[in-house]
């Protein structure tokens, strides 16, 4: 099932935002207040056979997909195909392609809807699906295709134009589409609808100081990633390896927080067989209750 429903909700958010979230293409990165996009062409992190050209994450998750990149497939908010300007966005294969690429993350993080786009640089199509809870079925909804750019004879003038060398006219951008992109890409986190995670673009991961290396188990209330130290933190005063705790949901906080508790009183406990030893010092953990760092034994 295909609709307009994808644009037609971004231009809604738009249209309702105030005048100072207006934005330019020139100044597009730097309004990408929540999400960062990574460029993951050559990388199979899709249950390590796939990928997709773009990748956007929540800015404050520092994965170091040079090294590895498995676990980036637990972070991914939503996802973005680039082509060639000569491969054609009504290419079955290539919207087949785009839309495999979504439903496999909606089954991989569990969500009920996921956001994507396909562009080849001349135009651009946004997708959404969603997952019916009830029956497992899947929705697939995709916009119009989008032109990024309009031309112009040589002879006339317009603001933000491009004069090529090739041909006897000038580019300028369509303003329409660049700010639908831009507003896809600057959303309210809400809109995303990213559940895999009670985390937010705010929560400090401690990106600054380690990067997210591999993952270490899955458990029924949270996922833990093993978190190694930045090659450029110098700090002597932080490990080279601890481990970090993300929960999934905010209902988690309450047991996080009895779990933390009840370790600091197990830990006081020094006998000779040292049943101390068998729980973990932990490092940080907010009063959010949603992730919590601890130190490697």
């Amino acid at each position: 099932m295909f609709s307009t429903e994808p644009a037609k909700r971004i231009k809604i958010e738009y249209e309702h935002s105030s005048a100072s979230n207006d934005t330019s293409s020139t100044s597009l990165s730097s309004h990408l207040d929540f999400v960062k996009c990574r460029c993951t062409s050559k990388l199979c992190y899709l249950e390590e056979k796939h990928h997709a050209d773009c990748t956007l994450v929540y800015k404050n998750v520092n994965i170091n997909i040079k090294t590895k990149h498995s676990c980036l497939q637990d972070f991914v908010v939503c996802l973005g195909e680039v082509k060639s300007p000569q491969v054609s966005l009504a290419d079955e294969s290539v919207i087949g392609q785009t839309l495999q690429h979504l439903q496999m993350l909606l089954n991989l993080q569990k969500r009920e809807k996921i956001y994507g786009f396909l562009t080849n640089f001349k135009h651009i199509t946004f997708f959404y699906i969603e997952a019916n809870e009830f029956d497992h079925s899947i929705k697939y909804y995709k916009s119009q295709d989008l032109e990024m750019f309009n031309y112009l004879p040589a002879t006339s003038s317009s603001i933000n134009t491009i004069t090529t060398t090739e041909q006897s006219r000038q580019v300028y951008i369509n303003e329409d589409t660049w700010k639908i992109l831009t507003k896809f890409l600057t959303m309210n986190i809400d809109f995303y609808e990213y559940t895999q995670f009670n985390i937010n673009p705010l929560d400090d991961l401690l990106g600054d100081k380690y990067n997210i290396r591999r993952k270490l188990g899955i458990g029924a209330t949270a996922i833990v990633f093993l978190l190694e130290k930045n090659e450029d933190n110098y700090s002597n005063d932080d490990l080279q390896h601890c481990v970090i705790k993300i929960f999934r949901k905010h209902s988690y906080s309450e047991v996080l927080s009895n779990e933390l508790k009840i370790t600091a009183q197990l830990k006081q406990f020094n006998n000779s067989s040292k049943f101390n030893l068998f729980f973990e010092d932990t490092l940080y953990s907010p009063p959010t209750g949603n992730i919590c760092v601890l130190i490697c034994s």
